[in-house]
Parts: structure tokens; sequence; C-alpha cells
């Protein structure tokens, strides 16, 4: 299992870092950061400046984060308003078990100070060090056996005393619904309809009024959604992009059949020079159809034409896309951060914006 911590030294020169732990159990770390940290997604359902759990599979991987994890008052650092934040990644179904432990352990409240116990401060940078041994072998303790058949269809609740320990009882005994995305989610300032909007499976928030504090929804990002490409097979995206950097293109009606093409081969030198995959996302019964027919030449264009079967109105949401009327290209990643984007006719302007961000992204 991937272990990540991120906290702070005492000097004002040690700043927050992540560091993910040595596999091998040694005090070896190297500053990386998490996946699940990453996700425009995932932070937008967490208010992370205080306590907040995310729990979500994404095919093979478990990941659980953990934020708002303060320093106990037996710690060695001298700050009090230093937090912690955890994030473990496992695998499904193997490590189940495991996160579904540490995630009771966050929920009722002994996780804070068993994390904070493993890290002692240091003068040089990053100001920490964490006994990666002694934490992976809590961690390990916290493993819950299996559970029984979960509970079908979601709930989401507001967070308080009663609430939060009927969902403590669930995950003792029940195992996690055999899906793909977001599980469990405990938060604040987020209103109960982004958590449903989500699939949420079990939700809590401290949010009853709707509305949705912070910088929720401050920038598009590319949401987690389960598709079917042209061969059959099921992705999800965007975590199962051919590369970790792509074009998607996304159409609907049957004047995008003429845009489609003149993009397609505005972007083949592109193609060519940077090796950036496209996808092509299609509306479920769209009359974009006949252009695809004309387009699918060889089996690894086949396989980057996708089918949006499910929450389309949750993608477009989070594209910040009133509807699909307009073509759009979005250049965007794994952890579906969005760097460009284009639309409608395809002009010498907008290829030199993308040339642009390619370059400045080194790519």
């Amino acid at each position: 299992m991937e272990v990540y911590i991120r906290t702070r030294g005492d000097a004002l020169s040690h700043g927050y870092r992540w560091v993910q732990l040595g596999a091998d159990g040694s005090d070896a770390q190297a500053l990386r950061e998490p996946l699940i940290a990453q996700k425009p997604e995932a932070n937008n359902l967490i208010y992370a400046e205080e306590f907040s759990l995310l729990l979500a599979r994404f095919g093979p991987r478990l990941t659980l984060q953990v934020t708002g994890l303060p320093i106990s008052e037996r710690s060695n650092r001298q700050r009090r308003n230093v937090q912690n934040i955890l994030a473990c990644v496992g695998s499904w179904p193997a490590d189940e078990g495991l996160l579904r432990g540490i995630a009771v352990a966050a929920l009722d409240g002994s996780l804070a100070d068993l994390v904070d116990a493993r890290v002692s401060a240091v003068p040089e940078s990053p100001g920490f060090r964490v006994d990666a041994a002694g934490l992976r072998a809590d961690l390990t303790a916290l493993r819950l056996p299996p559970g029984n058949i979960p509970t079908p269809g979601a709930l989401t609740d507001q967070d308080g005393d009663l609430t939060r320990q009927r969902l403590i009882r669930e995950l003792r005994t029940s195992a996690l619904p055999d899906r793909n995305g977001y599980l469990v989610v405990v938060t604040r300032y987020r209103a109960p309809d982004l958590l449903v909007r989500t699939r949420v499976w079990r939700g809590l928030t401290s949010q009853v009024d709707g509305a949705v504090a912070g910088a929720v929804g401050s920038g598009p990002f590319f949401p987690f959604i389960e598709v079917q490409n042209r061969l059959g097979e099921q992705l999800l995206l965007p975590d199962q992009f051919d590369a970790n950097l792509v074009l998607v293109m996304l159409g609907k009606h049957l004047h995008h059949r003429h845009l489609g093409k003149k993009w397609m081969e505005a972007l083949d030198p592109i193609h060519a020079k940077h090796h950036i995959p496209l996808y092509i996302l299609l509306f479920t019964g769209s009359s974009i159809e006949t252009l695809i027919k004309s387009l699918l030449t060889h089996v690894a264009l086949s396989r980057r034409v996708v089918t949006i079967e499910q929450n389309q109105e949750y993608l477009l949401e989070s594209l910040h896309l009133d509807n699909g009327d307009i073509l759009t290209l979005l250049l965007v990643d794994r952890a579906g951060r969005i760097f460009w984007q284009g639309a409608g006719e395809c002009d010498e302007q907008q290829i030199a914006a993308l040339t642009r961000k390619l370059v400045t992204l080194g790519v």
C-alpha cells in the first residue's frame, strides 16, 4: 500500500509538503503528491481546511484521503496550528478491509494521534521526518475483517453525532460496494446536492441549505466517468487515458462532422510531434455517429471513441458547458485538470494557443 503524508515543520521556512513513505518500511521519503490530491473533482467534494474524509475506487485502486488531522498535545512539534493529511492507495479488493479500518479510525477520532505520534520535527528541510515503519505497522493493525454485503443505494445526510456513528457501524460491519467512483465522503461546507450528483455511496456534510461555500466549481475539470468504447471495452476516465496528457473532442450534432474533420486535419502535425492521443466523446444517440463511421480507420482510434450514457448533465456541468451544442476540445490529464480548451470552428489562433501550451508543459 502506498502511504503519503502532507505536513510541515516548525520553522517559518518549512512550508507544507507532500512526502511518499518508503515502500520497504524505511524512513526514506520522496517528495511526491498522490494523484487524489491533484484531482479537481476530489478537491471539489471536500473542504480540506478542516476534517474531511474521501474514500474512492478507480478500477484496481482504492484510495483514502483524510485531511484536517490536528497535532496531538503530546507532539514533539511546537506549533499548535499544524494539520496533517494522510493519503493511502491500496488495491481492490485486497486492501478493502485495511482502508475501511483506517476510515473508521479517522471517523472515531483515533487516527489523528496515531499519525502525529509518528511525525517528528527536524531542523533540515522539509522540517519533519515520518517513522515510516511505525506508521505502516499502526495502520496495518487497523485492518477490519471481511464485512457483510453492503446495503445498496446511496445515502447522503447531515453530519452529526448520530449519523457519524451510524456510518462508523456500517463501515465496521459491511464491505464497501463493488463499484467505481466516490464511495464515502465526509466533509463541511459542501451541499448535499453536490454529493448526490457525484453519486457518492455514503456522504455526510455539515451543509444543509444547498449553498456551496469556498472555491467549489471555481474552474472546469474533467470528472470521473465510466464509459464504453467502440470495441465494447469499459473505461474509467480520466484515470485510464492512454497517456497522462490527451486531447478530448466532445461532439453531438450533425454539423460537428465537418468541424471535427477540420480539427483532426489541423491536429495531425501536433500528434506527430507531441504524440498526444485524441479521444472522441459522443452523447448517446447523437447524430455525429455518421462522422465517426468515416473516421474509424484503425483500431487505436476505435479504442478512443467512447459514448456517454450516464451523468451527461454532470459532465457538462463539470466542464462548465451549458450544453453539447458547440463542438469542444480539451487538453486534459489523468487527474482531470484542463490545460487548454478550444471550441467551434478550427482556426490558427486556437491551434497556436494549443501549441504554446504544449511547449509550456514541456511535452
